[in-house]
C-alpha cells in the first residue's frame, strides 16, 4: 500500500513567525538605541557649534585661512552627521544577480545539477 502525504497549500506561502522577544534583547537594542541617539545630538551640537564659529569668524573677518579651516570642519561635521543619519536608517534589501554573486566553484552541484566525484577512501596499508 503506498501513502502519500500532500503538504496543504497554505504551509508553503506561511509568513514565518518571529521568538518572541526577551527582556535582555530589548534592554540592549534600548541602550544601543539610546547611544546612537545621544551620539546624533551631540554631532548635532557640534556642526552647531562650528558653524557658530563659522559666521563669527566671518563677521569679524578674520584671516582667510581661518575662514577656510572652518569651514573644512563644517564640512567634516556635515559628513560626520550624514554618517549617524545613515547608520540609523534602514538600508533596503537588494536582490544580487546569479551571475554577480562569488563562485566557489565547489557549489554549481547545487544549482546546475552538475555530478560532484565523491571523496577517495582511504584504504590502510596491508
Amino acid at each position: 500500500m503506498k501513502i502519500e502525504h500532500r503538504a496543504s497549500v497554505a504551509d508553503w506561502f506561511a509568513v514565518p513567525v518571529s521568538d518572541p522577544v526577551d527582556p535582555e534583547y530589548e534592554a540592549e537594542v534600548q541602550q544601543a538605541t539610546q547611544r546612537a541617539e545621544r551620539e546624533y545630538r551631540q554631532a548635532q551640537e557640534r556642526l552647531r557649534r562650528a558653524e557658530e564659529r563659522l559666521a563669527k569668524a566671518r563677521r569679524e573677518q578674520q584671516a582667510r585661512r581661518r575662514i577656510i579651516q572652518l569651514q573644512q570642519e563644517v564640512d567634516l561635521r556635515r559628513s560626520e552627521l550624514e554618517t549617524c543619519r545613515r547608520l540609523m536608517t534602514a538600508t533596503p534589501v537588494v536582490q544580487t544577480d546569479k551571475q554577480v554573486r562569488h563562485r566557489t566553484g565547489l557549489d554549481d552541484h547545487l544549482e546546475l545539477g552538475v555530478y560532484k566525484r565523491p571523496k577517495r577512501k582511504k584504504r590502510k596499508a596491508s
